[in-house]
């Protein structure tokens, strides 16, 4: 029996919230993290951790299975599965682990750069023991029980974050940001374990497998793809520049990205699961993804548009005078911010089973991007990769739309009408940042805060007064619906 359509966007809503506030306080914690290693460590030991983490990502994007995707997009008990998915996973890990210590001469060889040769091969136990992991935790997404997963993020933080400050404040080198990705691996298994009671039997099906690869080959495929998105602009600017433009543009890339990483993100790891278990719904399915896209893009619209605006100041107030050829990269690398947050495609397509789309788009973006790279960066360095990417992505994110909308039978009129009014008040939040800025003499912590409040409350007032001249009460119809989730705790969890 399924729940009734108001059920789930409550429980989508609550879960959300859990989301959006255990996601401030990880988003807390990594600007503090920011804030200390920047003043311990250089951009050239951002830089040789970045090419360390390339290729540890690299290995991992290429052996992708997409069975956790596969459980959770199941509408049936997947407690039968689970014990082949583990094995699959821990023999995964430990390859992982030894092809880079294999491939780590290679990589010092490729980036010219002697030093990262140990690192990597440290770095090999990462995945070696994230193999580990207990998977029962994937019944955690797939029941939208996302109090107890967002527990186990949390807990991992806040043991990475602590390891990796004391480390570097000893060491002042790359070493730090290793052992924060070390203890980042060995406090996920030991609390997974905690927290869910999944136990493994050793009991491998070649059939389980079987039913799990057939839906997880697409998103082995998007995976690989999505890593030459993610990474291949690193590894270019690595080859090219050298390990400072990488820091450089890592920390650019890393701050453009806050709107996906603590909003975009999580909010698709909800939406995959509510949006599987409406698959057989096209008309719910469709109001749920436009509904979404509304709520989405009037959190992370304006939080692009401020990053944008303040750029100067970020760089200034958090980081330090060396990292302020990052500002244009940011500028830039900020449209990614809003484009990758707005259509939730991964969610829908996997959801409706047919990621052979999201597949297909990928590779899109993936062309578009890497026909442009390489002769951009050679031309305009760091910033040539960044309007690379973020052309390629945009091009990419229209014809997605276009397809998503053809499969949901939505006319595209009602898409770019769930988006206007978002978009308009972030435009004029950005006028009014440009005048009040210009009243500060300089830049503290204290002016960037009254910035970043001005800019939230430009915001908040120019939608209420679109939402009065065009009598449709968007604002309101969320802030209730928030209440309605909240004050709704004694509702039943949803049945597989």
């Amino acid at each position: 029996m399924t729940l009734p359509a108001s059920n789930i966007k409550r429980r989508v809503i609550r879960s959300g919230l859990w989301v959006l506030t255990i996601r401030v306080f990880s988003g807390l914690l990594g600007i503090l993290q920011v804030f200390i290693l920047t003043k311990l460590l250089l951009p050239q030991d951002f830089g040789l951790f970045g090419m360390a983490s390339v290729i540890m990502f690299a290995l991992m994007m290429f052996s992708e299975t997409g069975f956790e995707s596969a459980l959770i997009q199941r509408n049936e008990d997947i407690a039968p599965y689970m014990d082949a998915a583990l094995i699959v996973q821990m023999v995964r890990g430990f390859f992982l682990g030894l092809i880079m210590v294999v491939v780590a001469p290679l990589a010092a060889w490729f980036f010219h750069e002697p030093k990262v040769k140990i690192l990597i091969c440290v770095m090999a136990l990462h995945p070696i023991i994230m193999g580990l992991k207990n998977i029962g935790v994937i019944v955690f997404q797939k029941e939208l029980e996302f109090s107890k997963l967002f527990v186990l993020e949390s807990l991992v933080a806040v043991i990475s974050f602590a390891t990796g400050v004391t480390v570097s404040f000893f060491l002042r080198n790359a070493w730090g940001l290793v052992a924060l990705s070390l203890a980042e691996a060995v406090s996920c298994v030991l609390i997974s374990y905690a927290l869910h009671p999944f136990r493994p039997c050793w009991k491998f099906n070649q059939a389980q497998v079987r039913v799990l690869f057939e839906y997880g080959r697409w998103i082995f495929g998007t995976r690989i793809m999505k890593f030459l998105i993610s990474q291949g602009d690193s590894l270019l600017i690595a080859k090219f520049l050298g390990s400072v433009s990488l820091g450089l543009y890592q920390m650019a890339n890393k701050i453009s990205q806050i709107p996906v990483l603590y909003v975009g993100n999580p909010f698709s790891r909800i939406l995959f699961p509510a949006y599987s278990k409406m698959q057989e719904d096209l008309a719910r399915l469709r109001d749920a993804w436009l509904e979404t896209i509304h709520f989405k893009t009037f959190l992370t619209i304006p939080l692009s548009g401020g990053i944008f605006i303040l750029a100067p100041e970020i760089v200034n107030v958090i980081l330090t005078p060396q990292w302020e050829s990052a500002i244009p990269v940011l500028r830039v690398l900020c449209v990614l911010g809003v484009v990758k947050t707005i259509g939730d495609f991964e969610g829908l397509f996997r959801a409706i089973g047919r990621p052979k789309i999201e597949a297909q788009m990928t590779a899109l973006r993936l062309v578009l991007i890497f026909t442009a790279i390489c002769p951009l960066i050679l031309r305009f360095g760091i910033m040539g990769a960044a309007y690379a990417v973020s052309a390629g992505t945009f091009v990419a994110f229209a014809v997605a739309v276009i397809v998503a909308c053809k499969v949901l039978n939505c006319g595209f009129g009602r898409f770019l009408a769930t988006i206007m009014r978002p978009m308009i008040a972030m435009l004029i939040m950005i006028i009014v940042l440009e005048l009040v800025r210009n009243v500060f003499h300089s830049t503290t912590f204290l002016s960037l805060a009254l910035l970043i409040l001005t800019g939230g409350f430009t915001y908040i007032a120019v939608t209420a007064l679109l939402d009065l001249i065009l009598k449709d009460m968007k604002l309101k119809k969320l802030i209730m619906t928030f209440r309605s989730a909240i004050q709704q705790k004694s509702e039943k969890e949803i049945p597989c």
